[in-house]
């Protein structure tokens, strides 16, 4: 029984670090290295006004680009590959010159409200039309980006770019200019589902409710290094704000924590219980040899020799280990369907 409780361990814990590897290689999507995130939060009590928070966030981003080695600044509402995010139901999405949908909720759409270097910065290609440009974040129009699957889905066999829809009813028209390859925006497990970018401009309507963003800067030294530098702009600016610094490749990692510490956790039991059943067989061997020392004696005696007695005595043990081991593939084979909600891309045995 021992034998066979450590095969189902074994089995568990192999399982277990095969859907961690893979959990571990899944495409994002986007690039992680060379990426440092800075959540900032303001206090509302002082930052009263939409004017208030555009004013500050404008001069932090314009402070971020003076620090060196960084070659993008980007401001976004939220950050995938998880955590909060923004998301609304598919449905309630208008194009122009077609009838709004009635029938379901279509699922759940992600979107999120950036600056035009955000897909630059994490690498994300535009694979049709164009990212955002300067020139319409100073301007007056609505522009969007689509991810490949929501495009696919709202506009089935077209080209997207230049059509407008409304993301929601009470929305304006927002113009299509280009479509974004699907990033992880579930967290590392779910599936992505469709997302759309809108155009943070620097009309005063796109910092309403605003009090807090993410500052994604793209660097070709060591991202961490520039922490010290980004703490020090902020600063200068209000000391008061705080600052919450991670590397992209940290924000990725933390999303594994919790597979990590399962697969170390049934590792850890698994070699645990293979030593203890193999401390027990060899207990269990040398009592059976022990209880057979005239029975060998005899043997020896007619004329068996050394390698015949070491079969005898070895038999027994590999009789312990096959019936165990047996036992314990049975077993195997039916823990894969109680770890099926938690493998990631592994399937049973």
């Amino acid at each position: 029984m021992q034998i066979a409780a450590s095969m189902i361990l074994l089995a568990g814990a192999m399982l277990l670090v095969r859907s961690f590897a893979n959990l571990q290689n899944e495409a994002l999507g986007l690039n992680s290295r060379g990426v440092l995130t800075a959540a900032l939060s303001l206090n509302r009590e002082k930052y009263t006004t939409p004017q208030l928070q555009k004013n500050f966030f404008l001069q932090a981003e314009a402070a971020m680009r003076r620090i060196p080695d960084v070659s993008e600044v980007a401001i976004a509402d939220t950050m995938p590959p998880g955590g909060y995010q923004h998301d609304q139901i598919y449905s309630v999405m208008e194009v122009e010159r077609r009838p709004v949908s009635t029938g379901g909720t279509g699922g759940m759409v992600k979107w999120r409200q950036v600056t035009p270097d955000y897909f630059k910065a994490l690498d994300i290609p535009i694979v049709r039309g164009h990212g955002f440009t300067d020139e319409e974040r100073e301007s007056k129009g609505y522009f969007l980006i689509l991810s490949q699957s929501l495009a696919a889905k709202l506009f089935p066999g077209e080209n997207p770019i230049g059509k407008r829809l409304k993301p929601t009813p009470n929305d304006p028209w927002h113009e299509v200019v280009g479509v974004a390859s699907d990033v992880k925006n579930g967290g590392l497990e779910a599936q992505e589902l469709p997302e759309f970018y809108q155009l943070r401009r620097n009309e005063l309507e796109d910092w309403r409710m605003a009090p807090s963003a993410v500052f994604v800067l793209k660097t070709s030294t060591r991202p961490k290094a520039l922490a010290l530098w980004v703490r020090s702009q902020i600063a200068q600016i209000d000391g008061t704000v705080p600052v919450e610094i991670q590397t992209m490749s940290e924000r990725v990692a933390g999303l594994a924590d919790r597979p990590r510490f399962e697969t170390v956790l049934l590792g850890f039991f698994a070699c645990t219980g293979l030593v203890m059943a193999l401390i027990g067989l060899y207990g269990v061997v040398a009592f059976m040899a022990q209880q057979r020392t005239r029975e060998i004696g005899i043997r020896i005696a007619v004329g068996a020799d050394r390698g015949d007695v070491m079969e005898l005595i070895l038999r027994e043990g590999v009789r312990l280990i096959a019936i165990g081991g047996a036992i314990g593939f049975c077993a195997s084979l039916a823990l894969t369907r109680v770890l099926q909600s938690v493998l990631f891309h592994v399937g049973r045995l």
